[in-house]
């Protein structure tokens, strides 16, 4: 990751090398955790970070936020995770997609107690909810 590292201090502003540094994060963890089975939370939120530099960049950038909402839920972070669900829907037009986002987005708010205000959302204002 060294190297990563050295290539995002040439132009800490480029969100492209932040996502290549996720998907390397990505291939390391599933390397590892096939190598002794357990879960290595550390890189998950090593995710998160990357995901937010981006974000800082480009607080628009649907893979950073679809990265994020993942991670997230991996570490069972329901209240981060319905953010980046919110914003997934805002910026995704694709129907098949929105489909998933409100499940997951369901799936946190029963996390959370509050599945009762899916039914008063934005979503199922535009005849996209449950």
């Amino acid at each position: 990751m060294l190297e990563f590292d050295k290539t995002i201090q040439i132009n800490p502003e480029n969100p492209d090398m932040w996502m290549i540094k996720v998907h390397h994060f990505l291939s390391y963890y599933i390397k590892k955790n096939e190598a002794d089975d357990q879960v290595h939370e550390e890189l998950w939120v090593e995710i998160i970070k990357c995901c937010d530099k981006v974000l800082s960049i480009d607080k628009d950038h649907l893979i950073a936020w679809n990265w994020k909402a993942s991670t997230t839920a991996e570490l069972k972070r329901w209240e981060d995770e319905l953010e980046c669900e919110n914003n997934v829907l805002r910026l995704d037009d694709r129907q098949e997609f929105q489909i998933n986002t409100l499940l997951a987005k369901s799936f946190c708010l029963y996390k959370l107690g509050r599945l009762c205000l899916l039914y008063t959302s934005d979503a199922a204002d535009e005849g996209l909810g449950v």
